[in-house]
């Protein structure tokens, strides 16, 4: 199977977990992407590394408070 991916499904794989992180973390699968794709996420690497800190911030408050 092929399939082609942009910047924006592989920013909210990495943003919060998913059925399509798991569907892009399959081996079998070939992906591509358009070739300025390594240049999007580099123009916007600390806005995503913001969104993970709060994506893992409210799972973190999410675990504790499921105790």
């Amino acid at each position: 199977m092929k399939i082609v991916v942009d910047a924006n499904v592989v920013i909210a794989t990495l943003v919060k977990p998913s059925i399509t992180r798991e569907v892009l973390l399959y081996p079998y699968i070939d992906y591509y992407s358009p070739a300025f794709l390594l240049t999007e996420l580099k123009e916007h690497e600390e806005e995503i590394k913001e969104k993970v800190g709060e994506a893992k911030a409210y799972n973190d408050q999410s675990c504790y408070n499921a105790r």
